[in-house]
């Protein structure tokens, strides 16, 4: 080699729009790949060799010698006319293509195509396999972009997969094409292993938003909870972007007591007067950078990552005699009261709620007290724990808890303590309860 293998990475074109290349810099050795693809949040990874045409290909034999290790051969040259194009080139696990190919692959898919287009795109350079010319890279992009195949059939799919993708790869197809039939309403005889693992980021960032926008299937179909189980909360929030405008009632509802974030914050309501209609007047939807829903004259945001939700940090805070009320509804692990003349900390050392005994000493002193943090126990994941604390930070209108609490427990502490609209137990179920909470 002429110089020494580098990490420096490049992004590529595979169509996923995450695969990075490494380039190993041993250009003029023919038996070491020319670059390594590598994919975020896996160690999976597939060498990359650069041959002069599809002639070199076969006449080295790097498809017997190298296919056990799933290679992709890209030939720089096109094919100059279709009679030249192999006809048998062997191998399993190799992907044989070339820059055309790559190109008609990595190509947007349009506005109404359907997921399985955009999962081929995502799949081709981590999973495709066999000779892809571009006549038969368009061939794959035609069946697969097709907004008339956009109900490609279970029955359909997997013959197509299996002959031009890696295992690995078809049965996250295939995967996809049963969520698909699914939410179109068709019932299945068998779904084999479907919820075995959770959806891949290209599942999330393709499948999600198509589900949410076609399904004609009704809020209490067992599908949104089986979604819920096979990704979380900050996987929904990593794609808001694909979801301006899209009703995310039926997903964030049916998950909502095991979906968990960090953050809830209560703002002025964003509204449209002039459509009241409008999918973020009336549901939880996407504006600006979260998550969240108008309630009367606010706006109730949730999110899993600070950066999104910071708080207003103000220096307010709330009579004690205002929040009282409210506050019988949870757990207090802590409260500071403060008055003009003294302040009282009253912690739970032992008792796991302290609102009772925050009672007892505001009534106790000639004073008007005011709270500006307040501390409220959770449920946690783990049931032999006594649960995890949320910290109400009253002047910045922010809830957060940083072990996680569902969405549920979030929305309600932040509606019942922080909103200033005056919402009620049972107003809460309505914004966030999922359907059979609500009956």
């Amino acid at each position: 080699p002429t110089k020494p293998p580098t990490n420096r990475r490049h992004d590529s074109r595979d169509g996923s729009g995450s695969a990075q290349i490494v380039d190993t810099r041993y250009f003029n050795h023919s038996a070491i790949p020319d670059f390594i693809m590598t994919w975020p949040k896996t160690k999976y990874q597939r060498a990359v060799y650069l041959r002069d045409s599809y002639e070199s290909v076969i006449a080295a034999q790097d498809i017997k010698s190298l296919d056990s290790t799933a290679p992709i051969l890209l030939a720089l040259q096109d094919l100059e006319s279709p009679e030249k194009r192999p006809t048998e080139v062997g191998g399993e696990k190799s992907l044989i293509t070339d820059p055309s190919g790559v190109d008609l692959i990595a190509e947007t898919s349009r506005a109404d195509a359907s997921p399985m287009a955009a999962l081929v795109r995502a799949n081709f350079a981590r999973g495709a396999r066999g000779l892809v010319d571009a006549p038969k890279a368009s061939q794959l992009v035609e069946l697969s972009d097709s907004p008339a195949r956009s109900d490609l059939t279970h029955a359909a799919l997997p013959d197509f997969v299996r002959e031009n993708f890696l295992e690995d790869a078809a049965r996250e197809m295939n995967r996809t094409a049963q969520l698909m039939e699914l939410a179109l309403g068709n019932k299945l005889t068998d779904i084999p292993e479907l919820l075995d693992s959770p959806l891949s980021p290209a599942e999330i960032r393709h499948l999600v938003p198509w589900i949410l926008r076609n399904a004609r299937i009704a809020e209490t179909d067992l599908l949104w909870k089986q979604l819920g189980t096979m990704m979380t909360f900050a996987d929904l929030e990593a794609i808001k972007g694909e979801l301006v405008g899209v009703n995310l009632d039926p997903l964030i509802r049916a998950n909502s007591d095991t979906w968990r974030a960090k953050r809830a914050y209560v703002g002025l309501a964003v509204r449209d007067h002039d459509d009241p209609d409008l999918v973020s007047n009336t549901h939880w939807s996407v504006i600006g950078s979260s998550i969240g829903r108008n309630v009367k004259e606010e706006r109730l945001h949730l999110a899993d990552s600070a950066r999104t939700l910071r708080g207003r940090s103000t220096q307010s805070s709330v009579l004690w005699t205002d929040l009282a009320e409210p506050a019988r509804d949870f757990r207090l692990s802590r409260v500071e009261l403060r008055g003009v003349t003294r302040s009282v900390a009253v912690n739970a050392e032992q008792s796991v709620d302290v609102r009772e005994d925050v009672e007892r000493v505001s009534r106790s002193f000639d004073e008007t007290f005011f709270v500006s943090e307040v501390g409220v126990r959770l449920e946690s994941e783990d049931p032999d724990t006594d649960g995890v604390e949320a910290r109400v930070l009253l002047g910045d209108s922010l809830v957060v808890s940083d072990a996680g609490a569902s969405l549920a427990d979030l929305a309600g502490v932040a509606l019942r303590l922080v909103s200033r609209s005056g919402i009620e137990a049972e107003q809460v179920q309505d914004v966030i309860a999922s359907f059979e909470h609500r009956q």
